[in-house]
């Protein structure tokens, strides 16, 4: 199945909240195929299963422990296919997906100042008789304190 969706949205904008609009148009692509064929199996006396053949299927089977990441690996042709089942497919959450994919991840007023545009840092003032940050006065008496004494030597 190959198809496009229009699709209006509003987010709020990361930095001030105020709701944004954005119009997304993702190209929807599937590949869907049939299911394994599940048809209800009718119960009969011959069907039933038996105390022996219940016996010895329990015992012979060990389950795993699955670990985290334990996941079986698809090809990329199985990656990209899906299935369903009967005479309806129903296409919400494959829309939804794509939809979701399109979303913008950090969706910021245009006017806003990005935060590469920064101000550039003011070029320190030239030393001698600039003004001195208060909180390393201290440090700059140590030094004109050595200094000095380096200059009475």
């Amino acid at each position: 199945m190959r198809g496009k969706a229009e699709v209006s949205i509003t987010m709020p904008c990361v930095v001030t909240m105020d709701p944004l609009s954005f119009e997304l148009r993702p190209e929807i692509l599937l590949l869907l195929g049939p299911g394994p064929a599940t048809a209800p199996v009718p119960k009969t006396k011959a069907s039933a299963k038996t105390p022996a053949a219940t016996a010895s299927s329990s015992p012979a089977k060990k389950k795993k422990s699955k670990k985290w990441g334990d996941e079986p690996e698809l090809s990329d042709n199985e990656a990209g296919r899906d299935t369903f089942s009967g005479d309806l497919v129903v296409l919400d959450d494959f829309v939804r997906e794509f939809i979701l994919l399109e979303l913008p991840m950090y969706p910021r007023r245009s006017d806003l100042p990005s935060p590469g545009d920064a101000a550039s840092p003011p070029a320190p003032e030239p030393a001698g008789s600039a003004a001195i940050d208060p909180r390393l006065q201290p440090l700059a008496e140590i030094a004109q304190r050595l200094a000095s004494k380096k200059a009475k030597e």
